[in-house]
């Protein structure tokens, strides 16, 4: 093996261990790629589909302060509202009011994830997980299954809240507020929270957020909203059975 093999021997193991720890890193903290096994995200996501999940919430500081200016202006255009006494409503944006309903819910999420560690254990770092409200994609790891199998479900409750499961709205379920509510879209075909429960926040690996294989079915996954009446706000604390606040 003469000189120069050895040298580029050499900067092959040293480009090697800089890219792989960081490849490693990047995988386990921040963007993962997951392919989808069973029929039961149909059609949303179909048997084979390679998925992007974000397994970290990036900057989240900035994504508070934006919430936080939100509902400051939504609070102070009520109160010009309530001091003029004026019932016009060509100002009215029925858009701007659901932004402010979403930045409220996901002030009240990071309420309660802020009491405890929530991140996925198994990361090398203290990776705070991104946001999810109900309608959103997840991907966690099943509480059925061991040795752990990761599994993805649409969220349909974040917590501190009762649903009515799909199948059976008769009955309805209340979700401790560290836990969600997780089910398939293909409600005939999930093994999902009406089998097992509610699943804690601990079991949650990221949120999916685009479909990258195949070329075909190309694009970002959506938010879905729920059917009215699926999911009420209540106060779990409570002994009586008085709904707060239908959220939907």
């Amino acid at each position: 093996m003469n000189a120069v093999t050895i040298q580029r021997c050499r900067a092959a193991l040293s480009a090697a261990a800089i890219t792989l720890p960081a490849a490693v890193m990047f995988n386990d903290c921040f963007f993962s790629v997951c392919r989808v096994r069973g029929s039961s995200m149909e059609p949303t996501l179909l048997d084979g589909d390679l998925i992007l999940v974000r397994r970290a919430d990036i900057m989240p500081w900035r994504k508070r302060r934006r919430d936080q200016e939100a509902v400051v202006r939504w609070r102070r255009r009520l109160r010009d509202i309530s001091d003029d006494n004026d019932d016009n409503d060509e100002d009215y944006d029925p858009k701007a009011d659901e932004d402010v309903r979403e930045a409220i819910e996901r002030q009240r999420i990071r309420a309660v994830d802020d009491s405890w560690e929530c991140h996925y254990h198994s990361s090398l770092l203290f990776s705070p997980l991104p946001l999810l409200l109900s309608g959103d994609v997840a991907v966690f790891c099943s509480p059925s299954c061991y040795p752990p199998k990761l599994s993805v479900k649409r969220v349909i409750s974040t917590g501190s809240q009762r649903v009515r499961p799909a199948g059976d709205l008769r009955c309805t379920e209340s979700i401790p507020p560290d836990s969600t509510w997780m089910e398939g879209d293909n409600e005939r075909n999930s093994d999902d929270s009406r089998k097992y429960g509610p699943v804690t926040k601990r079991l949650l690996v990221g949120k999916a957020e685009r479909v990258i294989w195949p070329p075909s079915r190309w694009g970002r996954i959506e938010r879905k909203k729920l059917a009215a009446g699926r999911m009420w706000s209540v106060d779990l604390d409570d002994d009586d059975d008085d709904y707060d606040e239908i959220l939907l």
